[in-house]
This record gives C-alpha cells, structure tokens and sequence, in this order.
C-alpha cells in the first residue's frame, strides 16, 4: 500500500524578487477596498476646499515677533531669500490639506503637492494655523495607520479582522508618530545638509565633491538599510526603535537581495509616476482620474510587496537574531 506524500511547505526559501512583487499585487486583487481611503484622500485634495497657509505666514512675518524670529534663520538662507520665500506662490498656495499625505508614512497620493479645485480656505493667524496643522497631521497618522495597519494584518495573518485590529490601532498610532518625528528629525539634521553640500559642491574644489558624494553615499546605504522600517512596524507591531533594528538586520542578512528589491521597487515606482503625470497633463479631467486609480494601486501593491518580503526574510533569519 502506497504512503501518502508528504506535503511540502507553501514555501521551502525566499521567493522571487519579482514573484514578491507579483504577491504585492494579488494581496491588493484580494482586497481592493483597501484603496477607497487613499482614494477619498486624493479625491477630497483634488476637488476639495484647500486650506491655505501664505495669509498667517505673510501676517506673522509682518508682525513684530517676525523680524526677530527671521533674522536666525536668515543667516540659514540668505540675505533677502526668506522673506521672498514667505510671500512666494508656493508657500501662499500651500493645502495643509496636503499633509493628510504624511511625508515618509502617509497614505499613497497622487494628488498631494498639487493645486485643487476646490474653494480656497485662508489661515490668516499663527495659533490657527498651528492648530490646523497639528489637527490634519494626527488625522493624517490616524488615516497611515489604519491603511497600513491592515494591510499589514493581511500579510501577516492572510486575512483583515477589523475587530483584532482595533485593539492595536492606539498603540500602532504612537509609535507611527514616534517614527514620523525620528524620521524627520533625520531629515533635518542629515538629509538636508547633504543637499545643500551638494548643490554647493557644483563647479566647487574636488575635494569638497569628494565628501558630498562620500554623504550622498552614506544616504544612499541609511536609505537601503532602513527601507523596511514602516513594514517591520505594521507587520510585526513593534516599536520604532525595533523596527529599525529588524529592518538593518534583514537587509544585511539579504543584503544583495535586498539592494535587488529596493533598486525594482524604485524603478517601478518612479517609473510609473513619470507615466501617469503625462495620462494626467494629457487627458485632463479623465487623465487625473485614471492617474489618481491607477497610482493608488500601484502604491498598495508595492507596499504590499514590500511587508511581504520584510515578512517572509525576517522569518527565515536565524533565531538569534528575531530576539
């Protein structure tokens, strides 16, 4: 009598690079509702009223505590280029409505950065203008953390169970807020002096090249590194602190795997937004809508890909280092 074969598990080592990716996207074939709350995000940017900052900066400017708070920072960008920055159609036409989008965590938009059509709403004081600010970033955390929060649930136990999910939603939103203002710390204190090195650098001695490219070096390698710091958080629901830990340590134990996977993250993303910019400046109204759909999905699904093969990587690191 014959014995019956021995299943093999679902799977026997890492997945495909691109067998990842295609996993990202049948995650989010199986569940497209995932993607009405970045789609009513973009949708409200788009169409919606539009609160704009360039009043309250221009008054705050003019008032008598703004020259002394400029002068400081004047020195930071040049004689007369702040001021002309404070009453530039840039900063007047600034949406707060924008940061619903958080920078770094946020739900994927299409929209954000980009004018609306909707009525424009003028903070014309300081203290309003902080309080809406700090009031759309929280709702912009809360809004990361249920998107991504679930999706995370999906990829770590297959299935959304929105009643599981409520319970860690509260925890899950402080430590993506912890990870929001670390992240932007880096920003500030790293990222944004490479930059200015590095335009200073152009046509400059070839030493000081040297160093700018040696730091853009060095953001490129923090940049590979802490890639799956978000994925550890959502899908493993730890701290910020661990999950930056987690992430370093599945890139250097998947390290050229991993600079495969970033590098066709990248191009795909990058790729695709340079695409759906053109169906959008090309088809007018019908353009922005498919661009808005169309780079939605394309975000969930990245993203999805990318928590799975954090998932997957970080299981099969030796037990001494899932501690």
């Amino acid at each position: 009598m014959s014995q019956p074969a021995v299943s093999a598990p679902a799977s026997a080592g890492p997945t495909g690079l691109i067998d990842t990716l295609q996993a990202g996207f049948n995650t989010i074939n199986r569940h497209l509702w995932l993607l009405l709350l970045p789609l009513l995000v973009d949708f409200l940017l788009w169409l919606g009223p539009q609160l704009t900052i360039g009043a309250a900066l221009s008054q705050w400017a003019g008032s008598p505590s703004g020259p002394s708070a400029v002068g400081p920072l004047q020195r930071v960008f040049g004689e007369g280029d702040l001021p002309a920055l404070l009453h530039s159609d840039e900063i007047r036409r600034y949406n707060l409505f924008w940061l619903l989008a958080v920078p770094v965590l946020g739900v994927p938009s299409f929209r954000a950065g980009a004018s609306g059509s909707g009525i424009a709403i003028s903070l014309d004081s300081l203290p309003s203008l902080a309080i809406a600010a700090a009031a759309v970033l929280a709702t912009g955390i809360s809004l990361a953390v249920a998107y991504y929060g679930l999706l995370g649930q999906i990829v770590r136990n297959r299935t959304a169970a929105i009643a599981a999910f409520v319970p860690d939603f509260g925890v899950l939103w402080v430590r993506a807020a912890a990870l929001f203002v670390i992240s932007m710390a880096a920003i500030l204190l790293f990222a944004v002096p490479v930059m200015i090195l590095l335009t200073a650098a152009q046509g400059a001695a070839p030493a000081l090249l040297i160093v700018a490219s040696l730091l853009l070096g060095v953001a490129v390698w923090l940049f590979v590194h802490l890639f799956f710091t978000a994925d550890a958080l959502f899908v493993g629901v730890v701290g910020p602190v661990t999950a930056v830990w987690r992430s370093v340590t599945v890139v250097r134990h998947f390290f050229w795997e991993s600079i495969g996977f970033v590098g066709l993250i990248v191009v795909v993303t990058y790729g695709m937004a340079i695409l759906l910019h053109e169906v959008a400046r090309n088809l007018q109204t019908t353009g922005i809508v498919l661009a808005i759909v169309g780079h939605i999905y394309l975000s969930a699904s990245v993203s999805a890909a990318s928590m799975t093969y954090y998932r997957e990587r970080f299981d099969r690191l030796p037990t001494k280092l899932t501690r």
